[in-house]
Order: structure tokens, then C-alpha cells, then sequence
């Protein structure tokens, strides 16, 4: 695409012309909005990438790691103890049965 036609293109993306649908044109004021979305989002965490927020995210919060492990602990062994259960009993609250069902406990 030369510059005078993507130049063309963001001016009508910018102004919100109406582009006729299924054109080259359509889709690439389509995929320059997704590009605009994106770098709103990136201006929002600063630049920052997946792990530099996962690290700085066990920085503000030190037991996150612990707690993903106390929780696999924890799956583990509720695994054996329904493994050695004859009977198992689902206590479920009225006001909301279907939200505090455990579809993956039944």
C-alpha cells in the first residue's frame, strides 16, 4: 500500500468516514482501530509486558506464589480424601444453588 493511500485511509479513520463493507479499505480502518485500542492499553500499564506486570505484581503481593501452591496442596489432597469417601455431601446455598455449585467436584 503506498503512503498517499494509507495516508488516505487513517484521515478517514480518523474523521469515522463510512467505508463500504468487504473493501481492502474497510478492513484496514478496521485493523488500524485495533492498533489505536492497543496502544491505549499499552500507554495504561506504562509499556510494561506480561511477566514485567507478573513481577511486579509478586512484588506489591509476596503470597500470590505461595497461595497458587497452597491451592494445588490443597486440590491434592481433596482429590484423595473423595477418592477414599463412600459418600459425598454438596451443600449448596438456596439463594443461589447453580453459583456455588462445584460442577468439577460432581
Amino acid at each position: 500500500m503506498d503512503k498517499e493511500r494509507k495516508e488516505m485511509l487513517l484521515s478517514m479513520a480518523a474523521a469515522n468516514t463510512q467505508i463500504p463493507k468487504g473493501t481492502m479499505e474497510h478492513y484496514a480502518s478496521i485493523v488500524q482501530a485495533k492498533v489505536e485500542q492497543f496502544e491505549e492499553e499499552e500507554k495504561k500499564y506504562g509499556g510494561l509486558t506480561e511477566q514485567e506486570i507478573r513481577e511486579a505484581e509478586a512484588i506489591i503481593d509476596p503470597n500470590a506464589r505461595a497461595m497458587g501452591q497452597s491451592k494445588k496442596a490443597y486440590a491434592k489432597e481433596l482429590k484423595k480424601v473423595i477418592e477414599a469417601s463412600d459418600v459425598l455431601i454438596e451443600v449448596l446455598d438456596a439463594r443461589d444453588p447453580e453459583g456455588c455449585r462445584s460442577k468439577e467436584l460432581e
